[in-house]
């Protein structure tokens, strides 16, 4: 026989749910949520991580974790340099401290987001910090004037 997930209770045949969990799943489902329930809800899980993703995400191999970390790490080398305006060699000051805004914006942001509860899933967080390094490296890009530089370049 198989139990109710929610009060342990036996069920008879194919029944998944007792008919009084059932009953109070019901009226929770029509019953609209306040705004600090939500609010906390998100703070909570930010990015909705399922124990089904979480399964998913532990058949990763590690090369592709390392790809993810390395591949974010040269976005936001690239996001120091157009931060810099391409003004300057890629190894002077100059574009390190742009590199390292650009990092710490993104490994700020991917940690607080790929968490649930205040259990951090590291692959996630990989797959995260490649996509918020590549957004500031194009917020960078974007501000560098780089796209008028490129359109007078063709036009002539």
């Amino acid at each position: 026989m198989s139990r109710c997930p929610y009060c342990d209770c036996e069920l008879p045949g194919f029944q998944t749910l007792c008919d009084d969990c059932y009953e109070k799943r019901r009226t929770e489902v029509g019953k609209p949520r306040s705004f600090v329930e939500t609010l906390r809800k998100f703070v909570a899980n930010p990015l909705a991580i399922t124990d089904q993703q979480v399964m998913d995400m532990r058949a990763v191999p590690m090369w592709a974790v390392v790809c993810f970390w390395c591949g974010g790490l040269l976005f936001c080398w690239f996001g120091g340099w157009a931060k810099s305006r391409y003004q300057f060699s890629i190894l002077s000051n100059a574009v390190l401290r742009g590199t390292l805004l650009c990092l710490a914006i993104s490994l700020a942001l991917s940690l607080a987001l790929s968490r649930r509860n205040l259990h951090l899933y590291w692959k996630n967080a990989s797959a995260v910090f490649f996509l918020i390094s590549m957004g500031v490296a194009g917020h960078y890009y974007i501000g560098s004037n780089a796209i008028r530089v490129l359109a007078k370049a063709i036009k002539w």
